[in-house]
């Protein structure tokens, strides 16, 4: 069989690659855990016998000893480019599928306290800053909550306050045994609050929101934060593997993955001219206005139980109202724009592209968005835009697939907008399940070129590609099928209406 010796050069790793996953972990149980499923044998079997192969034709200078522990397997200098490749691919492709393995049978085999039911009721709650800006931040991270009860036919509820110490007494005054409560973020949740709830008998969730347990061992640890929920959810594949390093430890919590979902009432990119008017805009009067019927209403701070909002008094008829986006004049000329600020560790990245002369004219930033009115009125005045993606680590070189980093919320947003992104790589798993919906390459050059391939076409073809894509977005990350592939109608006892 495989032995830890012949496991621990693949293993052992930078903070930031594959090995760090598996930080502290017995790979005795590793392999205990691969055993139980037919495939799990199999993909030992066969890392026995690429091992085998590897023994008289590995490209290491050297074979480290049983003692060994954390030098590297890796190409020496001497060894031909295209041996180097065909090793490196061969040895992450078995990774990849081990690692894989060892992800489902961790979160299939788990078997939560099944409490919710059409009779529960969920709140869905979030700190807030200063400045106030969570409230938008967030707003992904809760209607993905929202709607995707809905589809069981629970009605979640958000509360929120300005004030978020008003929000929790609001919210514990009302929960009751079997309700679910849902933190959104990561921003110190408050302990005594999830103590709480839980001693009323509420089912609590943690909505992971932010990279903060990469590379954190402590994160396994009962002192941190986490152990204060029932499950923890997360969007991106990265920071589930991660977790994943602390499942099966007395009380640690259950893991979800929960991408945020598509948001069909988002304001729409153009890449193209609009092929018509706009029927609705009638002469002295404004657009009928819509909402989403999963968005519940948020409780504020004058109303101690959720109400359900009037309908806005009609508006006058003049002066009349302003153009719709179908009316204003299209801007055809593409621009390289990054939503989000350029800086917090990005400074040398954004640097390299400002250096490419045919691409620095187009670079620019938005980082002053932090509302709804704010973001539609960006989108309509971002008319042929191409989004740059750029992750707070910068990895000028030639990035990892094994790396840790995660993909960033934003990228759902603009999705939900029919955009087109073009990112620097990130995770391999979280490039899988976005395959065919961005574009991943290197830093610098390769970004400067997927760059230019939008450019070069036409605005109809443009158009044509950014339509693709959000179709596939919204069949692979639509509500339904997130909430589904989650299994949190049967980990939670839920029914699909």
């Amino acid at each position: 069989g495989v032995t830890k010796p012949q496991f621990s050069p693949f293993l052992n790793g930078s903070s930031s690659s594959l090995g760090s996953m598996f930080y502290k972990t017995n790979i005795s149980d590793l392999l205990s855990k691969l055993k139980q499923s037919r495939e799990g044998m199999q993909a030992i079997k066969k890392m026995e016998r690429w091992l085998e192969s590897q023994k008289n034709s590995s490209p290491s200078s050297s074979t480290p000893s049983n003692n060994d522990q954390s030098t590297p397997l890796a190409p020496t200098p001497t060894t031909p480019v295209a041996s180097q490749g065909q090793y490196w691919r061969s040895l992450n492709n078995t990774m990849k599928e081990i690692l894989r393995l060892v992800r489902r049978n961790i979160l299939d085999s788990q078997k939560p306290r099944t409490l919710i039911s059409v009779d529960s009721k969920v709140y869905v709650i979030h700190p807030e800053r200063g400045d106030g800006h969570l409230l938008y931040m967030y707003h992904p991270f809760v209607r993905t909550v929202l709607e995707g009860f809905e589809v069981f036919g629970v009605n979640a509820t958000h509360v929120y306050d300005r004030n978020y110490g008003n929000a929790v007494k609001r919210m514990t005054a009302q929960v009751k045994a079997n309700d679910a409560v849902i933190l959104v973020g990561s921003i110190r949740p408050d302990g005594r609050m999830m103590s709480a709830m839980k001693k009323k008998g509420a089912y609590t969730i943690l909505y992971q929101t932010e990279p903060l347990l990469i590379g954190n061992p402590a994160a396994c640890s009962p002192a941190h934060y986490t152990w204060f929920f029932d499950e923890i959810w997360d969007y991106s594949l990265a920071h589930i593997d991660m977790l994943c390093q602390c499942a099966g430890r007395t009380a640690f919590p259950l893991i979800r993955y929960v991408p945020i979902t598509y948001w069909k009432d988002s304001p729409k990119l153009r890449y193209a001219p609009p092929k018509e008017t706009n029927n609705s805009m009638v002469k002295g009067k404004a657009p009928a206005i819509t909402s989403s019927p999963s968005v519940s209403p948020i409780i504020s701070s004058s109303s101690p139980t959720p109400q359900t909002p009037k309908p806005p008094p009609p508006l006058p008829q003049s002066p009349p109202p302003p153009p719709s986006s179908s009316s204003i004049a299209f801007n055809p000329k593409p621009s390289f724009l990054f939503f989000g600020a350029p800086f917090y560790g990005r400074e040398e990245c954004w640097k390299r592209l400002n250096l490419i002369g045919d691409i620095a004219k187009d670079l620019r930033s938005e980082y002053t968005i932090w509302s709804a009115p704010a973001f539609e009125k960006f989108v309509k005045s971002s008319d042929s835009a191409i989004f740059l993606n750029m992750h707070k680590t910068c990895i000028l070189g030639k990035s990892h697939p094994m790396d840790f980093i995660n993909l960033e919320p934003r990228v759902s947003i603009l999705m939900s907008a029919h955009a087109l992104i073009v990112s620097s790589h990130s995770y391999w798993d979280d490039e899988e399940m976005w395959k065919g919906i961005m574009t991943f390459t290197e830093q610098g050059e390769g970004l400067a070129i997927e760059y230019r391939k939008f450019r070069n076409l036409s605005p109809d073809e443009r158009q044509a590609e950014s339509d693709r894509r959000a179709k596939l977005f919204e069949e692979r990350f639509n509500a339904k099928t997130v909430f589904q592939n989650a299994k949190i109608d049967v980990l939670l006892g839920l029914k699909i209406v």
